[in-house]
Parts: C-alpha cells; sequence; structure tokens
C-alpha cells in the first residue's frame, strides 16, 4: 500500500540530486520526522516503508514530502529495505536509519561524487558512522564504515543484520563527513532483546 502522489522535492538549497533516500521505520516519528527535514533538500525523492506503526509517523512522513509505502515486517528486514529500493527511480539510493543523522557536509560530498565523473567506476559509498551510546562515543566502536550509498539496483540479503550484496566497486567518503548515530542505553536494551527474541523464533 502507498500513500501520497509522488512528487519531485522542492528544494531548500541550489543542488540537483541523483540520489533517492529509501528507508524503513515503525513507531519512530519523533526522529524520522527531524531526519526528513534534514535530508529533504539533499535528494530527488524520499521513500519511507512503514512496517506498521500506530504513531503518526505515516500520516507526518507524508506530510514531510516522503512518498510512503507499507510492508509487514515479516521477519525480514531486507525483504522490508528491498521493498523500498524497488521504488528508486534515481541511479543512486542513500539507505539510513532514523537514528542516524548525516551532517550536511556528508550530504553535500555525496549529491557533488555522484553528478561527476569520478563516481562511474563505484557502486557503492562506505561512510563513517559515529556512534554514541547516551550522548558518549561508544567504546571500542566509536566509528565504524558503513554502506549507506549505492547503486538503485542493488539489493539486500539477510533477514537480520542486513547487508548489501553484489557491489563490486566501493569508495569510502572523506572520514571527517560523520553518520552520526546515538542511542540511549535503555533504546539498546531494547533492540537487542528484540534482535535475541527474533533469532530464537
Amino acid at each position: 500500500m502507498e500513500y501520497g502522489e509522488r512528487q519531485p522535492m522542492p528544494r531548500g538549497v541550489a543542488v540537483r540530486s541523483d540520489i533517492s533516500l529509501c528507508m524503513i521505520t515503525k513507531d519512530e516519528e519523533h526522529l524520522l520526522i527531524p531526519l526528513l527535514a534534514i535530508v529533504r533538500p539533499w535528494v530527488a525523492d524520499m521513500i519511507v516503508v512503514d512496517t506498521g506503526s500506530t504513531d503518526h509517523s505515516v500520516v507526518r512522513a507524508k506530510q514531510a514530502g516522503a512518498w510512503v509505502l507499507t510492508k509487514d515486517l515479516e521477519h525480514d528486514f531486507s525483504a522490508a529495505r528491498n521493498y523500498g529500493l524497488s521504488h528508486a527511480r534515481t541511479r543512486w539510493v542513500m539507505q539510513i536509519d532514523t537514528d542516524e543523522e548525516p551532517s550536511l557536509f556528508l550530504l553535500e560530498w555525496l549529491v557533488s561524487f555522484v553528478g561527476t565523473q569520478a563516481s562511474q567506476p563505484y557502486d557503492s559509498i562506505q561512510v563513517c558512522r559515529y556512534n554514541l551510546l547516551d550522548d558518549q562515543p561508544l567504546a571500542g566502536r566509536e566509528r565504524e564504515w558503513h554502506t549507506r550509498v549505492f547503486r538503485s539496483h542493488l539489493r539486500y540479503t539477510g533477514t537480520i543484520h542486513e547487508s548489501i550484496v553484489g557491489a563490486q566497486q566501493t569508495i569510502k567518503a572523506p572520514e571527517e563527513f560523520l553518520l552520526r548515530h546515538a542511542k540511549t542505553a535503555a533504546q539498546q536494551e531494547t533492540q537487542n532483546r528484540f534482535y535475541k527474541e527474533w533469532s530464537e523464533q
């Protein structure tokens, strides 16, 4: 099911983007809406797959300019992510989570890079994620590299802790242009419990 008509993004900055934002969410409107506001000026469109929210995520994401699709999670994160990817019309997609926030420097670099000939040999881009727990750097895992931007024909595999398959040439974005990832200890505990229960089913 989909909500709202798909329309070009009005721009807050003078940029032409060949990137679509694709993401999944559930009951995270307090994180989702600010994230959409940050990313919106830098992407061609925003595709949000809602996996069963009971809050106002669907309505508010639509109001924020996203094209909202719905799909049951069905114990398969990859299937939900790939459903959103299948609707992308740009050459590149950016896949981020609601608890992640790209810096404006990172967004500007990504849009600029994919729009140049320099991007031609590559089909995926890794970004440096800066991990915080209770607003403090996560010990031992402060910085990690993750594939968050890639060619739109690529897909995810794995029902949990999913990853991109088929990428042949990867480049890293500048390390100083960070993707901020913040959680509280309580949120992390809830997530760990969810993953444990899911893996045991």
